[in-house]
């Protein structure tokens, strides 16, 4: 637990976020309360300790993505990436348009100087 709060000094409250990613969900089967497969986003990893013919785990402090938690990985990224590349576009667009408005002004003067100084140079 250490080691991640050292990995991520900027999260605040690791080990309650560490505590709600590996939280199992449990299902009521008449007496029996079961835990639901797949229904949390880590695993905590453990160790089998034998002492006097009695076997336990023993947790290892070390984590790993479920299935579930892999998924909402990788669509977080794919949200992120779609985010960042429409922010991109809406960024890009305005400096082009405003570069096309800018040169068809410019020509535009460049035609019509000619003609405005004729129409000048004829009137009385």
């Amino acid at each position: 637990m250490q080691a991640i709060e050292t990995a991520l000094p900027e999260v605040d409250s690791v080990p309650y976020r560490i505590n709600q990613l590996r939280g199992q969900k449990y299902q009521q089967s008449g007496p029996v309360r079961f835990a639901v497969p797949n229904s949390s986003y880590l695993k905590e990893e453990y160790s089998i300790k034998t002492e006097n013919h009695l076997t336990f785990p023993v947790p290892q402090g070390t984590y790993i993505l479920t299935d579930l938690g892999r998924t909402a990985l990788q669509d977080h990224e794919l949200t992120q990436k779609s985010h960042r590349r429409e922010l991109w576009l809406k960024n890009a667009w305005i400096p082009i348009l405003v570069t096309v408005a800018t040169n068809l002004a410019i020509r535009a003067l460049g035609w019509l100087t000619p003609l405005i100084q004729g129409w000048l140079s004829n009137t009385p």
